[in-house]
């Protein structure tokens, strides 16, 4: 996993913050967009969050994927708190009926 994501940071012109090292951000925007032509940036990924745009699959990797804690840094670097975002992810799980880490 951590060679693929080497290898998608490259393609597009992506740093982690130190050697060995990748932020929450990185990490959610390389895994949640990895299996997807439309790729998103962290900005637009936030924005699928706080909306719960189903149109975009990026929502249900976000919720079922990412660690918890990437989630809760992803989303508190991006305006969303913590309370808000367990909302969110308990809305998305029963609308959806698909997994959601927070709430599990």
């Amino acid at each position: 996993m951590e060679r693929r994501m080497t290898e998608i940071m490259k393609g597009k012109n992506m740093q982690a913050s130190a050697p060995g090292e990748a932020s929450a951000e990185l990490l959610v925007s390389v895994c949640v967009n990895v299996s997807y032509r439309n790729w998103l940036t962290a900005e637009e990924i936030a924005r699928v969050i706080r909306e719960l745009d189903y149109s975009y699959g990026q929502l249900s990797c976000f919720f079922g994927e990412i660690p918890i804690e990437d989630q809760l840094e992803f989303a508190v670097n991006h305006g969303i708190t913590r309370d808000e975002l367990i909302g969110l992810a308990r809305k998305f799980h029963t609308e959806s009926k698909m997994p959601a880490l927070l709430v599990q």
